[in-house]
């Protein structure tokens, strides 16, 4: 579940290999990364008990590098 400013969103996940890690739909990314861009409130809670606020501090700089970074790997503007 990903809680953006206290409003829940449920979505399917894969769990990786080791079973540490969750593959998140393309619909949760874009939830996530839009709501880190507008610096909103964001917690990630996974069955077992597992929550975690994320930080939105410098989160448009690093997004902006990152995606800097794909370009230039790939050619391609998506």
């Amino acid at each position: 579940m990903i809680v953006v400013d206290e409003q829940p969103y449920s979505f399917a996940t894969t769990r990786m290999e080791g079973g540490q890690r969750l593959l998140l739909p393309e619909e949760a990314t874009q939830l996530l990364i839009s709501a880190l861009s507008k610096t909103q409130k964001v917690t990630i809670a996974a069955p077992g008990g597992f929550s975690s606020v994320i930080s939105s501090k410098k989160f448009d700089k690093l997004y902006r590098k990152f995606e800097k970074v794909r370009v230039c790997e790939t050619g391609q503007v998506d």
